[in-house]
Parts: structure tokens; C-alpha cells; sequence
């Protein structure tokens, strides 16, 4: 199941960054919960804004890794944050 579908676009145009975040959290509950999960684990390219967002929301600095595009875009790095549930 996509993490949003198709129905959500419209909704999505209007809500906040910690709406959103709360109804990805939510739509990914049920089957975390049915796997015996603790850990949500998310990757982002880089930027302040983000972390500081992130890490407002529970989530901690974990690592960072260099990802190479197949696309022949130029490598970039990726920071790694899990938020214990």
C-alpha cells in the first residue's frame, strides 16, 4: 500500500509539515504495529530546516551515507535519523 494515495493529494496541498508527518506516522502504524516494529528510520538530503523539524518530532542524528544516483547525477549524502516508537 503507497504510504499516500491518490484521494490524499488535494488534502496534502493543505495541511502543515507536522500534519503531514502525523498522517504518514499514522498510516504506517497498523502494519508497524502487525510487524513487531520500534523503530521508524527515515533518510533526507541534507538541510538545517529539516533536522531541526525531525528532530522536534522525536527523531535523533543517527549517521549519514552517500547515495549515487543511476541517473549520472553527481553522488550526494544522506542523513539517517530513527525515532524509537
Amino acid at each position: 500500500m503507497p504510504l499516500i494515495i491518490m484521494r490524499d493529494i488535494a488534502l496534502l496541498k493543505q495541511k502543515t509539515a507536522d500534519e503531514l508527518l502525523s498522517l504518514a506516522s499514522l498510516r504506517i502504524s497498523q502494519p508497524q504495529h502487525d510487524m513487531g516494529s520500534v523503530v521508524e528510520f527515515l533518510e533526507y538530503e541534507d538541510n538545517p530546516f529539516l533536522l531541526a523539524f525531525y528532530a522536534e518530532n522525536g527523531f535523533k542524528a543517527f549517521d549519514r551515507r552517500t547515495v549515487t544516483p543511476s541517473d549520472n547525477d553527481s553522488p550526494h549524502e544522506l542523513a539517517q535519523l530513527p525515532r524509537f516508537l
